[in-house]
């Protein structure tokens, strides 16, 4: 079965069928091809240290608010509250794990750029249908959204909120977010996911999953070559081009 995205939490591109891009360095490739597995990264272990935690309006003033919002019921400890919403918040970062991608109609020079690694490099490009399609049933997929986390209060209403927001500083990843939720105690457990200490595998068809493979626009012409073979040998079925990003223009 797909994976999940009828969460509100997890807002959806407006076409099913939008292109969906992923930079990696071949040998993460390779990992990927051989272990027919997509790699995701524990949430706190991302280089975003803001990454599933709340905007600064959020956290100013929230005893008064909380006080505020529990008048009502003095048997409520607003100070243990405050805590123990902490204690949840960062226990979900530590459980929570993400596979990122880029949605973009075009080839994204600074994605290869930032992700790509330089000269041995690939870029996976597939569809959002595809992409649902090759992950597990319980897996939840959507678009990230950004916010000025000096500014703008985000909901608290559910704890996949602070994973499906980031900073505007990184609009030009323009994030498609895959999430796997490890709850410890047999309630996480899923079917093709297997958890580690800073990240899980989940299981996936690398042939349902990718619909063509980019070779680095910097590449030289045996590295293509070696990677169109290696790839018959693996049993990959998507073609294999070499990107024209800098190719000279025509005069």
């Amino acid at each position: 079965m797909p994976a999940n995205v009828d969460h509100p939490c997890f807002p959806q591109p407006t076409s099913i069928d939008a292109k969906l891009w992923r930079f990696m360095s071949i040998p993460k490739f390779l990992s990927l091809a051989t272990s027919k597995t997509l790699h995701f990264t524990r949430l706190d272990r991302l280089r975003d240290t803001f990454e599933g935690t709340l905007p600064n309006p959020n956290l100013t003033n929230n005893r008064e608010r909380y006080a505020a919002q529990f008048q009502d019921h003095p048997n409520i400890d607003v100070d243990e509250l405050i805590l123990k919403l902490e204690q949840v918040r960062a226990n979900t970062r530590s459980k929570s794990f993400v596979n990122c991608w880029h949605i973009n109609a075009h080839e994204s020079a600074a994605m290869w750029d930032l992700y790509g690694g330089g000269q041995t490099a690939v870029a996976i490009q597939t569809t959002y249908r595809k992409l649902i399609s090759a992950a597990p049933s319980g897996i939840y997929s959507g678009m990230v959204r950004y916010i000025d986390f000096e500014n703008e209060w985000l909901n608290e209403d559910n704890l996949f909120y602070p994973i499906m927001h980031k900073r505007r500083s990184f609009e030009h990843e323009r994030e498609v977010r895959l999430v796997a939720i490890n709850l410890g105690d047999n309630l996480g457990v899923m079917e093709g996911v297997s958890y580690y200490g800073e990240g899980a595998h989940v299981s996936i068809d690398p042939n349902t999953l990718i619909e063509k493979v980019y070779v680095s626009p910097e590449s030289p012409n045996w590295e293509y070559d070696a990677l169109t073979q290696t790839f018959k040998e693996l049993g990959i079925t998507a073609p294999i081009q070499q990107s024209s990003l800098y190719e000279r223009a025509l005069r």
